[in-house]
C-alpha cells in the first residue's frame, strides 16, 4: 500500500493500479485502500482525466464514506463530488 501510494503521489498511475491490486491480493485493508484510491483519484483530477478522477473518488468513498468531509475541502475533489 505504501508504494500504491508514493506512485499515486507522483503520478505513476499505471504503477500504483498495479501494485495496489497486488496489495489487496496478499492483505485486503479497505480503510488504507480506500487512502490509495482517494490519492489515485487527486493524480487523475490533476492530470485532467475526470472520468478516471471521478471513478476512482467513488470507489474510495464507498470504502471509507468519512473521506467525504476531507475531499470537501480540497479543491480537485470538491468539484468531482459536485458531479
Amino acid at each position: 500500500y505504501t508504494l500504491a501510494l508514493f506512485y499515486s503521489t507522483t503520478k505513476q498511475v499505471a504503477s500504483a493500479q498495479e501494485v495496489l491490486q497486488q496489495a489487496k491480493a496478499l492483505n485486503p485493508d479497505p480503510l488504507i485502500e480506500s487512502f490509495v484510491l482517494y490519492n489515485l483519484a487527486h493524480c487523475y483530477a490533476t492530470i485532467k482525466q475526470q472520468a478516471q478522477a471521478q471513478d476512482m473518488l467513488h470507489q474510495a468513498l464507498a470504502l471509507n464514506p468519512d473521506l467525504a468531509e476531507f475531499a470537501s475541502q480540497d479543491p480537485d475533489m470538491a468539484a468531482l463530488l459536485a458531479e
